[in-house]
């Protein structure tokens, strides 16, 4: 299975995910990365911090970007693995 890293990137700051998580596919991966910014964005809201204008970046095991996901109302229409790839996705 391929492994995926979901690194944090505020603003000029990108925190790297140095372990990564194996996924069957890239739809696994996009799925991943909405939760993970839904995660953020819940924890921001609970200490009511205003919205963060950060993102999340997907690398696969070369270390190239597949998608930012950012942080912000859109990752709520998450309704398909297949559909958020085609919208957050970049091709290489």
């Amino acid at each position: 299975m391929p492994r995926y890293f979901f690194h944090v990137r505020r603003g000029q700051v990108t925190v790297l995910d140095q372990e990564g998580v194996e996924l069957a596919d890239l739809d696994e991966a996009v799925q991943e990365a909405a939760r993970r910014a839904l995660q953020i964005m819940a924890r921001e809201a609970l200490i009511s911090l205003p919205p963060s204008k950060g993102m999340i970046v997907v690398d696969d095991e070369e270390f190239c970007t597949l998608l930012e996901l950012p942080f912000d109302r859109r990752v709520r229409f998450q309704a398909s693995p297949a559909l958020g790839s085609r919208i957050f996705g970049r091709g290489r």
